[in-house]
């Protein structure tokens, strides 16, 4: 008999906001109850929660909390079935503080492992700051679509240079593509293309004015 397939993986990514006046209450539910919950649905191995401390694009609409669930499954329509069985049954317990009418759900499948700083000559960890002494994590995400008809192009660049270059960023530490597999909402457009840049820094202000003025002197 031939072997099962392997599982795809996916990032399973859910914006959301709290209703306002309750983000602690939010947060509490997400944390304690949500979170736990949704890691009970086969196939989700593991879940993270960020929430958005700068917004790069002033345009966007996305509500600024984000949870992204790690998810492996050999048929997503089947697991996505099984999350709304569960929202509709009530074993995926509703909270009271979210605003859910402006959840944002979009699912994306990796093109490729993480590319990791180290494994580049040249790269740093992130520089100290005179006054900051706390070295924070931090994650860019990047949202892109290719121009028409060049999409191979945009792609051999992500992957050979940009993702290279900005991993010279001092702090950074790997940066990881994906390609939307499924827009859950449909009301709201997400570009095609998703790279993830994980990095620590003791001063954003500080990071982003390196990864400005590296893109302004053609470094990046």
């Amino acid at each position: 008999a031939l072997a099962a397939a392997p599982p795809k993986h996916y990032w399973v990514m859910v914006f959301s906001r709290p209703i306002a006046d309750k983000e602690a209450e939010f947060n509490a539910w997400y944390d304690q109850e949500h979170i736990p919950d949704m890691l009970s649905v086969p196939g989700f191995e593991a879940a993270q929660r960020l929430v958005t401390v700068q917004a790069g694009t002033p345009t966007s609409t996305l509500p600024p909390y984000l949870a992204i669930y790690d998810v492996a499954t050999r048929d997503l329509d089947a697991t996505n079935a099984e999350v709304k069985r569960r929202m509709t049954t009530g074993v995926l317990r509703k909270g009271d503080a979210i605003d859910y009418p402006g959840i944002v759900t979009a699912i994306f499948s990796p093109l490729g492992p993480p590319q990791l700083a180290k494994s580049f000559a040249g790269t740093a960890p992130a520089a100290k700051i005179p006054g900051h002494d706390e070295l924070k994590s931090f994650e860019l995400i990047v949202f892109s679509n290719p121009e028409a008809t060049r999409e191979d192009e945009y792609n051999h660049w992500y992957d050979t240079m940009h993702v290279p270059d900005v991993l010279h960023v001092p702090g950074f530490i790997s940066g990881q593509r994906f390609e939307l597999a499924e827009n859950a909402s449909p009301g709201t457009a997400i570009p095609r293309y998703l790279v993830c840049f994980e990095f620590k820094s003791y001063d954003l202000d500080s990071t982003v004015a390196e990864i400005v003025a590296r893109i302004k002197s053609g470094k990046t």
